[in-house]
Order: C-alpha cells, then structure tokens, then sequence
C-alpha cells in the first residue's frame, strides 16, 4: 500500500523480526493483515538491509518498497542515535563469566583474557594491531559484556562476516546465505590455514607447558606469605598473572584443537554411520571441568558406603567438626577421614567457579565436599563409569565396521587426538584453577595486611579495588580513607547490581538502570 499512511501515523505497518541466524522469529500483523509478502521475500529484505549497514559501517534506517518480484531500495540513513556508538553484549559471554564480577576479578582475570588469548589471536590473524584488547570486555552492571562493534571491525579486517562470533559460537549463519567466492573470504583463509596450522597440531607444546606451570607453581603452594610485605605480595600477585596468562593460552589451544577434531568427527559420524549418536564417541571423557578430581570423589563416595547409618547422615548436615568426631569413632571412619584429607591437600584449590579470585575455594569451606559426597553417595551420580565405558566401545566399533579400511585409519587417529586433547584442556584447566587459588591466596595476605592501615575493613574488601587501585594503595599514592570510600560504594553498587537483570545488549554509554 501507500507510505504516506505509515508515515502519517494512520495506520501501524506489519512488523517482522529476524534474528542474527536470519530466521524469522516474529510476525506482528499490521492494519493491512498478515500475508503481505513471503516469508522468503522478509528474509531476502532482511540479508539486504544486514549487508547495507555493513558496507556504510552504521546501524541504518532503509527506505525500499516491493512490487511483487522484486526490492527497490530507495534510501539508507543512518540512525544518527545509533551512529558511532559501540554495541555491547553479554548474549554469548554470559556462560563464560555467569554472575557477578568484582573489580579485582576483572583486573585480572577478565580483561587479562581479552589480551592474552583475543589479542594473540587477531595478532596472529592481522599482524601487530597496536589495540587495547582490554577494550573488548566492559563491565556493565559488574557482568561481562563484550564489545561487538569492535570485535565485528576486527573480523571485518580480516575478511569475514562482522557476526563470525555469534556463527562460530551458536552456529548461527546470519550475514552468510552461504559460501560465495570472494576476495574477502579468499583473504581470510590466506590467514587462517597458517594459523590454523601452527597451532593445530600443539599437542607437544601443550603437555611440556604443563609440566614447566606445575613446576613453577611449587613455588607458590603452600607458601605462608603472612610476613612478606605488601610491595613483595604485589610482586608474586604479578608472576601469579603471568603464569595465569600462560594458563588461558593453553586452555584456548587444547579446546580449539578438541573442538576442530570433535566437528570432524561428527561429521564422519553422521555421514557414514547415521545411526550413532557422535557423543556417545567420547562419553564420559568431555563436560566435566576436572576427570581427576571427579575420580577421586567416586572414590571417597565408594569409601562412604561402608559407614553405619548415622555416619553417612552426618555427612549432609553437620560441621566439619562434628563430621571428624563422629568419624573418627571406628576404621572405616578413619580411612575416610585419611581420604578427604589426602582429597583437600591435591584439590583443595578447587571451587564453584575456578577462575574467580573472589570466591572461596574447597579449601575454605570443605563442608560444600562432605555435602557433595554424601548427595552422590545417595543418588549413586558417582557410581563407576562402565557403562559409559561400554556405551563408547559400542559406538566406536559400529562407526568402524561402516567405514573402508582407508577411512578407519583415518577415524581413528582422528578419534585418538580428540581424546588427546579432551584430556590436555583437563590437565589445563585444573592448572588454570590453581593459578587463581594461589592469587586469591596472595590477595587475602595483602588485605590481611592493609587492614590496620584503615584501608579495608576485612581482607576480603581487597576484592573490591581494581588492580590499579590496590597498586595505588600499596604505594601510599591512595590514600586509606579514600580506598575505603570505594570499596563500601563498590559493595553498594554490586548489592543494587545483584537485584536487577541487566538488558542483553546495551548501546553506547547510556547504560539502562534495570530492566523490570
């Protein structure tokens, strides 16, 4: 129909919503009623005005009209209230950093992310940029929100879609109808093979990386830093980050390489034996954060099983205390006792979230352990893998009697080196975790030591000053009333933070209060 209705305001135009997957997730009927073009005419409209704000660089108002057959596209404008803002999201970093991150963490833990493994990444990708990687993160109501305006110019650099995070994440394929030669994509595996071949087959680098951070992390455990001054504790919280660098490289590498090898296999799955679920490949040896310590659990839950009654309820509601008194009764009380205790000295650095300075760890509250084992102990969740051990017997013969011998070999050092890998991003990611157990460790005995000094009021408030303040602080640069005025305004602003859910997407630097 006319424009001039829609412009005048008389009547309200059907609406349609496409997500970045370019599938239409809403229709809202208009005053003319639904139907007024195909659906695969609005997805057509909807990849056009994508590729319109592309190349004019801004969110964009798009004037077209339709006669039927085809799209006439009269006029593109930016939307001036949009325009040079930066667009930032935690749609896809949510899971990554769930809950809320206090100043030190993110000092860090989070932005030390950004550099250590985006930064070498579009380094690797583009040559030496001369960019803050630490700009791609920003905290917004103390969550993790990534800066996709940034990142998008970056994957446009290299010759890909400005979406590629979200496709490669969600294996979303908005902005990409499908492959089309082009002097962009051609540009962009010019620089992808290298670095997907450097860093494809790291398998060796990976495991002499772990043995050199065990190695310097014996330096650190169970080290009392209560008469190391505030400057020296600054100095081991910097090789703790160096080496937590070196941690999340590693961890990037071994779960590029594991997820590459798994895609393959699926693929090979689902093409020649259909009737295998591809997980099954490898059940029981991926999603868990630690296989180690989940064995050593099984083991101190098999050990529980032979308690009396009233030892085995103790363990889901009484302290620690009550729990070694009431153990310590009898034999099987005492070899447990022996177990957990072993448990703690090797894991104890573990916690609900590895990666995170400011939580406490196992070691801290090993009730959250004796709760584990007796909940595993009564739902059996810990019982022996064999038949995840069977299920992946069965799965890898069916796939290897429907493949040529050619195609076995080749499934099955496929199938060895993801195994590989699955258990290299363990070993990594315990060590990961052992690298912020033994910063939190140093940052409490500096907020032990900043204390009287009025600065904090407990050693916990450490947490709450990003490293540059604490530095500040150290240095007698910031004065201790002042410290103290931030942290209690920080606890403010994560207490209202706490309360409200914060919008997926926020534009520019007018950051919405809450969402009702």
């Amino acid at each position: 129909g006319r424009p001039d209705a829609v412009v005048s305001g008389r009547v309200n135009p059907t609406r349609w919503r496409i997500d970045a997957r370019g599938v239409l997730v809403e229709t809202r009927p208009g005053a003319d009623g639904p139907g007024l073009m195909p659906e695969d005419a609005v997805l057509e409209l909807a990849a056009a005005v994508r590729r319109i704000g592309v190349d004019l660089r801004d969110p964009v108002d798009v004037e077209w009209c339709w006669d039927g057959d085809r799209f006439w596209y009269l006029q593109a404008r930016p939307i001036t209230s949009l325009a040079g803002q930066h667009v930032f999201s935690n749609r896809l970093v949510s899971d990554m950093s769930p809950g809320l991150i206090k100043p030190l963490l993110w000092s860090t833990n989070t932005q030390g992310m950004t550099c250590n493994v985006l930064g070498r990444i579009f380094d690797g990708l583009l040559g030496p940029t001369g960019l803050d990687y630490g700009l791609l993160a920003r905290r917004i109501h103390s969550r993790l929100y990534t800066d996709m305006t940034l990142l998008g110019d970056l994957f446009v650099r290299l010759g890909l879609p400005p979406n590629f995070f979200e496709m490669m994440a969600r294996d979303e394929t908005g902005q990409r109808p499908g492959f089309k030669p082009s002097f962009g994509r051609l540009f962009a595996m010019r620089r992808f093979v290298p670095f997907l071949w450097r860093h494809g087959r790291v398998d060796r680098e990976i495991r002499e990386f772990v043995v050199h951070q065990n190695r310097a992390l014996e330096v650190f455990r169970g080290r009392n830093w209560e008469r190391t001054d505030p400057a020296d504790l600054m100095i081991q919280a910097g090789a703790l980050r160096d080496l937590h660098a070196g941690s999340q490289w590693h961890i990037f590498l071994a779960a590029l390489n594991s997820m590459v090898r798994k895609r393959m296999l699926d693929r090979m799955v689902r093409r020649h034996a259909p009737g295998v679920d591809p997980a099954d490949l490898i059940r029981g040896l991926a999603g868990i954060k630690a296989l180690e310590p989940n064995r050593r659990l099984q083991e101190l839950a098999e050990m529980a099983a032979d308690l009396r009654a009233d030892q085995r309820s103790c363990l889901a509601e009484a302290s620690c205390e009550e729990i070694e008194r009431i153990l310590a009764a009898d034999d099987a009380g005492r070899r447990l006792l022996a177990g957990f205790a072993t448990f703690l000295r090797d894991y104890g650095f573990l916690s609900a979230n590895g990666t995170d300075i400011s939580g406490e760890s196992w070691s801290e509250t090993p009730e959250r352990i004796w709760r584990l084992v007796a909940r595993h102990l009564g739902s059996r969740q810990l019982a022996p893998g064999r038949e995840a051990d069977r299920i992946r017997r069965e799965s890898r013969r069916e796939v290897a009697r429907a493949l040529h011998p050619a195609q076995r070999r080749m499934f099955t050092r496929l199938l060895k080196s993801t195994v590989v890998y699955l258990s290299l991003r363990e070993k990594v990611s315990l060590l990961l975790s052992e690298d912020a157990f033994e910063m939190r460790r140093v940052f409490l005995a500096l907020g032990r030591k900043l204390v009287p000094a009025g600065g904090l009021e407990e050693a916990q408030d450490v947490f709450y000053l990003y490293l540059e303040e604490l530095e500040s602080l150290v240095r007698g640069s910031l004065p201790a009333a002042e410290a103290a005025e931030l942290v209690a305004r920080r606890k403010r602003e994560m207490a209202r933070d706490a309360e409200i859910q914060p919008p997926d997407t926020v534009c520019g630097d007018r950051i919405p209060a809450a969402l009702p």
